[in-house]
């Protein structure tokens, strides 16, 4: 990634805006988590993690989920990667996001770190100019 880095941090790591924030300023622009679904999958509920905090700080998140059955129990859950909403295509958030909560699947993204960093430049701007 250039000059820029990666991080790989637990699931609850991504409830933590402050320590998010002390990342992406230290460099790193792709946050990665890795976790496993739940019986009773909740996308809403889901989207506290990666994908708000991608929208308050502003980096590439990756929400990587297991799922598949344990015994009797199935784990349901949608693999992620995440942006601000102003640089993805569809703006919604997501640059490619699971069609399914269960089964094997493949999630294929570019990331655009320049295009990041320009948002990243022109949101610190703003809040400078707010601040003025």
């Amino acid at each position: 990634t250039q000059k820029y880095s990666l991080a790989v941090v637990p699931k609850h790591f991504l409830l933590n805006s402050l320590k998010l924030r002390a990342l992406v300023e230290q460099g790193v622009r792709l946050i990665a988590s890795s976790g496993a679904g739940t019986s009773n999958y909740n996308e809403k509920l889901e989207e506290k993690y990666a994908w708000v905090h991608s929208q308050m700080v502003g980096f590439y998140g990756l929400w990587s989920v297991m799922t598949g059955k344990i015994d009797s129990v199935s784990l349901k859950g949608k693999s992620c990667v995440t942006a601000p909403i102003p640089i993805t295509d569809s703006l919604d958030g997501y640059i490619v996001k699971s069609d399914t909560t269960v089964g094997d699947v493949v999630l294929l993204a570019e990331l655009d770190l320049k295009r990041l960093e320009n948002f990243l430049l022109a949101y610190r701007n703003m809040e400078n100019h707010k601040t003025t």
